[in-house]
């Protein structure tokens, strides 16, 4: 299902995409804070414990099911592949970048779990605005590559979570 992904995810060539290097050096370095952190000061097992498993398990369930979803169009670098097209089944039906949601949830679920203060600061600090640069970026991308279609698509959809039922419906009153 995965295999190779670890490998190809840190080949060198990857990190010529600054976005990828940016990602990775929040992630790494919130997971290392996270655990020296638990490591040095193992606080008693708490309910918000439980949380962070709840949101860790599920948040790798949304990136999972992001990436089955892409099938041959995952990659790691921003790009676009040969019949690329704009993916509007699954999760992508209401959500443009599942596989980030499911990053925020298993990085917030992990700071939880481990009861890691500092594993939340960094949450906080560093992955969620390089996810949202990569974001950006993407779009920006996806948006001149795709053109119209990925407009639309944007307008349909919520960037990290569905959109509201009734945001569709504000549209009308804009006018």
């Amino acid at each position: 299902m995965f295999e190779g992904d670890f490998y190809r995810a840190f080949k060198l060539k990857d990190f010529k995409d600054k976005t990828v290097f940016i990602l990775f050096i929040a992630l790494v370095g919130t997971a290392v804070i996270m655990l020296l952190e638990n490591y040095i000061y193992a606080p008693p097992f708490m309910w918000w414990n439980w949380v962070g498993f709840v949101l860790l398990f599920f948040g790798i369930a949304v990136r999972t099911t992001g990436r089955l979803t892409l099938g041959k169009f995952f990659t790691y670098q921003v790009r676009v592949q040969k019949e690329h097209k704009v993916i509007k089944e699954g999760i992508y039906k209401k959500i443009r970048h599942p596989m980030y949601t499911g990053y925020f949830l298993m990085w917030l679920g992990a700071a939880l779990a481990l009861s890691s203060f500092f594993g939340l600061i960094l949450w906080l600090t560093c992955v969620v605005p390089a996810l949202k640069y990569r974001t950006i970026i993407e779009e920006r991308f996806l948006a001149k590559k795709l053109g119209k279609e990925y407009s639309e698509y944007m307008k349909q959809t919520g960037r990290f979570l569905p959109r509201l039922l009734f945001m569709g419906t504000m549209e009308k009153y804009k006018k």
